[in-house]
């Protein structure tokens, strides 16, 4: 550690920002639990000296010493899981046997020597070129960033066509940066009032019930300035090209501290921005893709790093053949196992022309001639996995991907072909904080695998995502209320863009599965906003269940409706909807809407019916033993837990009652034998 000890812990292939809790290892980011943090905080702040277990327990975990426990244990394998490159063999937080933990520093962090020069020392704080993942060429490029940020520019938009490496050069800027980091995948965002949300959750900010316009970027105005002189990175601002730049001005003059990295493949209109500048990205120098070439292909296949070597003649034409785009080069090399350099030069003679250009989607001709001599490479079963993934949004995990994949081969193993994929370059694939991965697709990527995908297995295909991500996202708005409710609610937040796209997919051919989605997605809304969105949802979950002809669906929807309305202080429009919907339950047989009256909005943002009377226990004890609830996973038990909390709340109310009666006749017989001897006592 540094002298910026308190905030920063150096690893050898990347950093800790303790404040935020985030790891960044070569472009790669994570996120620390609270007692993780704590927990590498206290290792780190004494680098070198071994800490005994009980100690830990004692100041980590706030434990008795005495305490036997694993938990020490189980939270320094996950750490070593996110701040090491192999958990297995740790080189940072190691194991001193029959005494306890030691954590052994490395240098200067990278950051502490961005502070020192500025611009001059990227360089320096780059990571070996032989390091896995290392990040190669740019170096020019990131001089440049460093130094236009150091001379007073405030915003800087990098803009290229899709795999020129944009993304990347920011994560490894943000990497190098002295401050606090904040990316925001903008992607999915389309409007001004979705990358507002987007950014919304980057930041973690919750966006209050606010119907003022503007009123959500203001918010997130203060929380850019609490940053302070931090980087933040606009990733991917693609589909809200047009109303980011409105944001952009009001975020400029909230947070005079921040500097903002934009990565766009359109162009950004930053006339009337100040200290605003554009940066063009283009392809890698013709040594830097050698470099870039020979350094994936050892990470794919190290015993052969030596051909590579020496045949850098026949990797300079490969990179040319591919124009130098990163995407592509990175492609490529992930086939070195699988033939000679020979062999990939003329296969990608057919494959790609350097001249040409795909105009229509933005991307070089090189990146399309490279993964379609790729996709010419995979086999049924790997083709099939590719093409289907471009049906989700934000990517997917495990159960998802076998629930909606296909396969030609009945046994099939869909994480063993995504696994195969992954190692090819085509799928990225992310550990989640539980342990879980998750596969993607970039965007690019995307429409070219969903290119390959015909009518009838298209339709098959959102066919199935719908269904899937309707029953599940069902069982988890369920489970909200009950024990299982905050991993519900994160499930939700974690598949919110998946959940979404299937809705606005299913309004014209499935509309009561499209307002049945909506419902299910609004909770998540109602939690952390924007109210636009969260009205917006409403309105045409209220529109969907209509034209579906479903007056129970057409109630709940315009109850929710009017819970957010009401707490929006929308009172008449409120009242409004309570009593469409009190219409539509009558016509239905449903008595819930009847008794129902409008309220705050709560986890789910639905209407609490009036509690029915109680009615008065049996005065015989119950001798059933109460059965201990049976744990099992998510979202497995989403379902149950919902089912249960009204029939265990009743129980244990009957037990109390039971128990109060049974100690006030024992007070009364009490009472009468203390009588009794009284009266026998007397002369």
């Amino acid at each position: 550690m540094s002298s910026d000890a308190d905030r920063i812990v150096s690893l050898v292939d990347g950093r800790v920002d303790l404040p935020t809790r985030r790891v960044v290892r070569h472009g790669a980011a994570a996120t620390l639990t609270t007692l993780e943090a704590r927990l590498l905080a206290y290792l780190a702040g004494r680098p070198g000296e071994v800490v005994s277990r009980q100690t830990l327990l004692e100041e980590v975990w706030d434990y008795n010493p005495s305490v036997e426990t694993r938990a020490i244990d189980q939270a320094v394998w996950r750490l070593r899981t996110k701040i090491e490159r192999d958990a297995r063999e740790p080189r940072h937080l190691l194991t001193a046997h029959g005494r306890g933990y030691v954590f052994e520093p490395v240098g200067e962090a990278p950051a502490a020597a961005l502070a020192v020069e500025g611009a001059a020392a990227v360089a320096a704080a780059a990571p070996a070129l032989g390091d896995e993942g290392a990040f190669v060429g740019r170096d020019e490029e990131l001089r440049e960033l460093a130094a236009a940020f150091a001379s007073g520019v405030r915003l800087v938009a990098l803009t290229g066509p899709g795999g020129v490496g944009k993304t990347r050069l920011a994560m490894e800027l943000g990497f190098r940066w002295p401050g606090r980091v904040v990316l925001c995948d903008l992607s999915d965002a389309a409007t001004e009032a979705a990358l507002v949300e987007a950014v919304a959750r980057s930041l973690d900010v919750v966006l209050a019930v606010d119907t003022k316009p503007g009123a959500g970027a203001r918010v997130l105005g203060r929380a850019l300035s609490d940053l302070g002189p931090g980087l933040v990175v606009f990733d991917d601002v693609d589909r809200g090209v047009a109303s980011f730049p409105a944001l952009a001005r009001r975020w400029l003059v909230a947070a005079p501290d921040a500097r903002f990295l934009v990565t766009t493949r359109r162009d950004l209109d930053l006339d009337g921005l100040l200290d605003a500048r554009e940066r063009p990205l283009g392809g890698l120098s013709h040594g830097a893709g050698v470099s870039l070439f020979q350094a994936r292909a050892r990470e794919a296949l190290r015993r052969r790093a030596a051909e590579f070597e020496a045949g850098s003649d026949d990797v300079g034409r490969l990179v040319q053949h591919v124009a130098r785009v990163p995407l592509a080069i990175e492609v490529a090399a992930a086939r070195a196992g699988a033939m000679s350099l020979g062999e990939m030069v003329a296969r990608l003679d057919d494959s790609v022309t350097v001249a040409g250009g795909d105009a229509t989607r933005g991307r070089p001709a090189a990146v399309h001639g490279t993964l379609a001599w790729s996709w010419d490479l995979l086999d049924d079963d790997e083709r099939r996995a590719f093409s289907q993934l471009s049906v989700f949004r934000g990517g997917a995990d495990l159960e998802a991907a076998e629930a909606v994949v296909v396969l030609g081969a009945f046994e099939a193993d869909v994480g063993a072909v995504l696994a195969r994929l992954g190692a090819a370059s085509l799928v990225k694939r992310r550990q989640l904080e539980d342990g879980l991965a998750r596969y993607a697709l970039l965007e690019s990527v995307a429409d070219f695998a969903a290119e390959r995908l015909d009518d009838d297995d298209r339709d098959a295909l959102v066919a199935r995502h719908r269904g899937y991500y309707l029953g599940a996202a069902g069982r988890a708005a369920a489970a909200l209320r009950g024990r299982a409710g905050v991993e519900a609610l994160a499930w939700l937040q974690r598949e919110q863009a998946n959940i979404l796209a299937a809705f606005r997919r299913a309004r014209g051919e499935a509309p009561e599965e499209a307002a049945r989605l909506a419902l299910a997605v609004e909770p998540v809304l109602a939690a952390q906003g924007p109210y636009e969105r969260q009205r917006e949802v409403l309105d045409a979950a209220v529109e969907a269940a209509a034209a579906a002809d479903a007056p129970a669906l057409s109630a709940e929807a315009l109850l929710r409706r009017s819970a957010a309305r009401r707490a929006a202080g929308a009172r008449a429009e409120a009242q409004a909807d309570l009593e469409a919907a009190r219409a539509l339950a009558a016509r239905s047989g449903d008595g819930r809407s009847r008794r129902a009256r409008p309220c705050s909005r709560g986890s789910s943002g639905a209407t609490t019916p009036r509690r029915p009377r109680r009615r008065r226990p049996s005065r015989r004890r119950s001798r059933r033993p109460r059965r201990r609830a049976r744990r099992s996973s998510w979202p497995t038990r989403c379902a149950g837990a919902a089912r249960s909390t009204s029939s265990s709340t009743t129980s244990r109310r009957r037990a109390r009652t039971t128990r109060r009666r049974s100690a006030r006749t024992a007070r009364a017989a009490t009472r009468r034998r203390r009588r009794g001897r009284s009266r026998a006592s007397r002369p």
